[in-house]
This record gives C-alpha cells, structure tokens and sequence, in this order.
C-alpha cells in the first residue's frame, strides 16, 4: 500500500476517480488524496452502484487446520520461533490469497490474527508468525478476509462501513476502482427524505443506501456514514455528506 501524488502508475498507465479496470492499475490497498477527499483502490466481488455504501466481501472459512511448521525457515527465508505457515490440503486456491488477513476464530490458537505473503494450493505463507501453533486436535478454524475486497451493504444491516463507491462497477468485467474513504461524497439516499444537519446511517429499505437518524439510540443498531449537507429527496437518490467513516 502506497500513497500516491498522482493517478498514473510507473507504467505510464493512468485510472482516473472516475475509471474502472479489467486489471488492476495500481496496488489494492493504495490511497490517493485530492481537495480534501481521500480515496483507496479496491476491488469489486459484485456488481456496485455509483454512490452505494460498501463494505468487506464476506470471509472465507477453513475448518480444521492442519499443523504448521514450526520454527522453520519462513517465505522470505527468515526465522521464527512460532508457526509461519498453515497448512490443509487442498483447501486454498494458488496465490488468491496473497495481501489476504486472517484470525483463528476457534480451538487451539483463538484469537490470534495475521497476514497471507502467498499461499499454494495447500498452505498459506504468513508474514509474521503466530506463537501458539494450530492443530488438528485442537479444532483449530480460520477465517480469511481480502480487506480490499467490497461489496454493497446489505439491506437493513448495520454493517460496518469502509467506504463510498466512486462510480458504478461491473465486476465480472471491470472490477478494480477507486473507493472514497472520507471527505464530502454523494451517497445514495434510501426511502425517507434528507435534510441537512441530520445524521446518516446504514440499513435502508434498498442494499448500499442511507437513512436518516434522529434519535442517538439508533447508533446501536446501524453504522454511521456522514451527515447530510443539503436536504434531498427519498427513493434512492444521491445526497451530499460529509463523510465520517
């Protein structure tokens, strides 16, 4: 992950804001500041509509890990005293998980997190190696996460928010694009009017849409996104906010 001065890579390729890809232009994960804006490039795991609010693709799970090595030489040809690879035969795809981050969710080893260098078919290379070792015995389960990997949020949800997607994608053809993390955005409106000064907050009647707040009690059970600046109509319709993500 980088932060970039301008939207042209060392290639010589440019995406703009408002561009998507078939491939990636830069790396996932990297940040790009304009008048007070702040965007991240992600990836899409499904069709996304200008203005929706996103968030993480759901996790991938993986049930009775097999015993890693420990204290062998690492990926990157280092050593620790810890357990620097899982292993499980058959049970990963060959280098989709690179950049990935994960946490052992249950049995020996719960609680501990960490990030995927790469992976084949059957072990997952890890940056840093876990202390206590996960084992068979033990039911130890893992859970993997691409943290920039992003969806809509759901319909009537309050799950957590990463950020507003910049333009609509289309993820089975062009799914990499710049994602706004803060700063003033248009977000799509749900079904009750907007006006301005009034808290929005996720889990409206349509997937990616906002809805006023009045009352703070309301926190508890969705996530806030902005505070409307201009009063807008309902049914879907982007209103402007001033991001607090």
């Amino acid at each position: 992950m980088a932060i970039l001065f301008d939207l042209t890579n060392s290639e010589g390729v440019t995406q703009n804001l408002n561009e998507v890809r078939a491939s990636a232009v830069f790396d996932l994960g990297d940040i790009y500041h304009d008048n007070g804006n702040t965007y991240q490039y992600a990836y899409a795991s499904e069709d996304l509509t200008q203005g929706a609010t996103l968030t993480l693709t759901a996790c991938t799970g993986v049930d009775l890990v097999a015993t890693g090595s420990v204290g062998a030489t690492r990926y990157k040809g280092r050593k620790y005293a810890g357990m620097e690879r899982i292993t499980q035969a058959a049970a990963f795809t060959a280098g989709a998980h690179e950049g990935w981050i994960g946490f052992v969710d249950d049995g020996t080893g719960e609680g501990q997190g960490f990030e995927v260098v790469n992976n084949d078919t059957g072990t997952l290379y890890l940056e840093d190696a876990i202390i206590t070792a996960l084992t068979v015995a033990g039911t130890s389960d893992i859970s993997l996460y691409n943290p920039h990997s992003m969806r809509e949020i759901d319909a009537s949800t309050d799950e957590a928010v990463c950020g507003i997607a910049q333009v609509a994608v289309d993820f089975s053809v062009t799914p990499y694009f710049w994602m706004q993390t803060s700063g003033v955005a248009p977000v799509l409106n749900g079904a009750t009017n907007a006006t301005a000064g009034l808290c929005m907050v996720t889990g409206d009647n349509t997937a990616g849409t906002t809805a006023a707040s009045v009352a703070t009690t309301y926190f508890d059970t969705a996530a806030i996104v902005g505070t409307c600046i201009t009063a807008c109509g309902a049914d879907d319709v982007p209103i402007w906010l001033k991001l607090r993500i």
